[in-house]
């Protein structure tokens, strides 16, 4: 081919001015991925190429939101979209991340994470000087400050925690450095800064989750010594009696659970007691027929993850053990399930890979307060929030 043809020059010249014009009518209606031309929710090879040639000429540039002045931002969005398989902005989504003021108290993992009335409270965990605090710290989401409230009854890590209208509740965790698991169920209200017990568990139980459908209170998984578990137990936030549900499909600890139109979903966790053999498992639980029924696995098995609803999404982050990511260990995944559709999409990766921590909704934001940044003990005071729209 002669680059000097004419024929072949025109051709070439009103295929990118067609291609730009389409570009930008394209995401300016769907909102598609940086870099993704026409639109189909993947980067190919020559859209790249495009966008990396868009850094001198912007005319090439076919984001509707980036023909004024493009930057390497705009190369590095496009690489990270083109790695994705099924990027999240592919269906018309586009995410960001908020950095928050860091827990007040300093650097802390394994807490238990839950909001009510417009506060995101971070409960127990680990720090550089305890295995096990009592310290619960709330964010005011409106006023973006910390404060205290009323510690635990006594120091605890990775408890289960969830909310309902009107309290916040703990179950299980680990007590000491021995990581003795037990029994406890506290609950907090905020209305009188003030803890009580509830009815303990049936057994001793850390690293479960816990979510609020309509007035139970789940409690699934866990570990005990080195044993994952499959429990599911249900307390009756009105009687105050336990109830021995359908067991999980599998055994796992450090998993997560939400609740979605008042059904509940559990999804991931690990088999061992490291976080070696991890799980992808997505699971609902149908109440009246006491069953549970899986759906499409998530696309990365982890543990110590964080998951939060926003909307008709289930938003997963972070986790452990990912044997790649030396020395931390620990995946900065996102990974979205669409309830509606049950299919999986990923979206770009955290600002700090960690695990650890939990998450919170308010307002259809999702905040991740208290982390680890490393396998193991590496605790910090990392405190950001996931926005979609």
């Amino acid at each position: 081919m002669q680059h000097d043809d004419p024929a072949m020059l025109f051709l070439v010249a009103s295929s990118i001015l067609f291609v730009a014009v389409a570009c930008t009518a394209v995401e300016a209606q769907t909102g598609a991925c940086p870099g993704d031309c026409d639109g189909n929710g993947r980067v190919d090879s020559v859209e790249f190429a495009r966008s990396v040639r868009a850094l001198f000429d912007p005319e090439l540039a076919c984001n509707s939101d980036a023909t004024a002045k493009l930057t390497a931002a705009h190369v590095t969005s496009t690489i990270v979209y083109a790695a994705l398989e099924r990027p999240l902005c592919a269906a018309g989504r586009r995410s960001r991340w908020d950095a928050l003021p860091p827990l007040a108290g300093g650097p802390r993992q394994e807490v238990g994470v839950a909001a009510l009335d417009g506060v995101v409270y971070v409960i127990g965990g680990i720090t550089g000087r305890a295995v096990g605090v009592a310290t619960v710290e709330a964010y005011d989401v409106s006023r973006g400050e910390w404060h205290a409230v009323a510690p635990l009854p006594r120091p605890l890590h990775h408890v289960a925690a969830a909310a309902d209208a009107n309290f916040v509740y703990t179950a299980g965790g680990y007590a000491g450095a021995a990581f003795s698991p037990v029994s406890d169920v506290f609950r907090y209200d905020p209305q009188n800064d003030a803890w009580e017990s509830l009815p303990a568990l049936p057994t001793r139980i850390g690293a479960a989750a816990a979510a609020v459908r309509g007035r139970k209170l789940h409690v699934v998984g866990g570990g005990r010594g080195l044993a994952s578990t499959s429990d599911h137990l249900i307390l009756d936030l009105d009687s105050l009696e336990w109830k021995v549900a359908a067991p999980l499909p599998e055994a796992v600890n450090h998993l997560a659970a939400v609740v979605w139109n008042e059904r509940l979903y559990v999804v991931g966790g690990r088999r061992d007691p490291f976080g070696l053999n991890n799980s992808t498992g997505l699971y609902r639980y149908e109440a009246d027929s006491d069953r549970w029924q899986a759906l499409a696995p998530m696309p990365t098995a982890r543990s110590g993850h964080a998951a939060a609803v926003s909307g008709s999404l289930l938003a997963v982050f972070g986790g452990e053990v990912d044997p790649s990511r030396f020395p931390s260990f620990v995946y900065p995944h996102v990974e979205v399930y669409d309830f509606e559709r049950d299919i999986w999409y990923s979206d770009a990766p955290m600002p700090l890979a960690r695990h650890g921590f939990g998450a919170a909704t308010v307002d259809g934001a999702i905040y991740l307060p208290g982390v680890a940044s490393r396998a193991g003990f590496g605790e910090t005071a990392w405190h950001d929030r996931w926005v979609v729209r």
